[in-house]
């Protein structure tokens, strides 16, 4: 795996997929508010992935991740922010 600054070339990927996706970052770090919802409420931490500003860029960001099971069947909820 070769790190370039905060990014880093998986080789099971075509596409670079930001290093910290992969680090859960707490709250602090964040700064970051807790949500609460009707069946459980969510910390201001977890695993991020910054989007693009048009679709089309966001969803590349997003696939690979998705390919990799950074998002899947267990992810109890998304959050998009601005």
């Amino acid at each position: 795996m070769e790190v370039i600054h905060r990014y880093t070339l998986l080789s099971s990927l075509s596409h670079v997929c930001a290093v910290y996706s992969w680090v859960y970052q707490s709250s602090d770090e964040l700064d970051g508010t807790s949500h609460y919802g009707q069946l459980g409420s969510y910390g201001g931490g977890g695993y991020v992935q910054d989007l693009a500003s048009t679709m089309e860029e966001s969803f590349a960001l997003i696939k690979p991740l998705f390919d990799n099971l950074w998002l899947d069947r267990a992810t109890r909820a998304v959050f998009v922010s601005r």
